[in-house]
């Protein structure tokens, strides 16, 4: 909460991305709940309507009273965002969301300066399905292998050390 207020004290337009999502979703509702005229909300839809989630996002901006916009991204998009990747990115990245969000913050840009988003709660928390289950494959393999599994632990203890901002 207090860091959604923070971020929302600036002197340029504030948005959201809002993926409809819960993190994206809590977010926006954060600032939503601080700002007194219409916060400008964003998503990103496509033509495949297996990929598209944007309802979602639309369900909470009606219900936070937002003023949503939604951009649809196709194939030209698509390819124009993936030629300014390099640009970017200060490392490779192997994010599958680059694209999207890229496309998004470019079209955002029309009105406003910032957008808070969620992105990466989900990797922090474990909240898509791949990450239950290599947390339920690791504990075994890590509770048949304890000096292995000490020997992990004390190098990401190292690199903390040797590189604290990066890990």
């Amino acid at each position: 909460t207090s860091a959604v207020h923070e971020q929302l004290q600036a002197d340029v337009e504030v948005g959201t991305f809002l993926s409809g999502g819960v993190d994206s979703s809590i977010i926006t509702a954060l600032a939503a709940s601080f700002r007194k005229d219409n916060l400008h909300t964003f998503s990103v839809g496509f033509p495949d309507s297996e990929l598209n989630e944007s309802s979602f996002a639309f369900e909470v901006s009606n219900s936070l009273n937002t003023r949503h916009h939604a951009f649809q991204m196709s194939d030209s998009d698509a390819l124009e965002a993936f030629a300014l990747l390099d640009r970017s990115f200060s490392e490779p990245l192997g994010d599958p969301s680059q694209l999207p969000t890229s496309f998004l913050a470019k079209s955002a840009r029309e009105y406003v300066t910032v957008a808070l988003s969620g992105d990466g709660a989900d990797e922090l928390f474990f909240g898509y399905q791949r990450y239950a289950r290599f947390i339920q494959l690791s504990k075994n393999w890590f509770y048949r292998n304890p000096h292995l599994t000490r020997s992990i632990q004390q190098f990401s203890g190292l690199l903390t050390e040797i590189w604290p901002s990066r890990i």
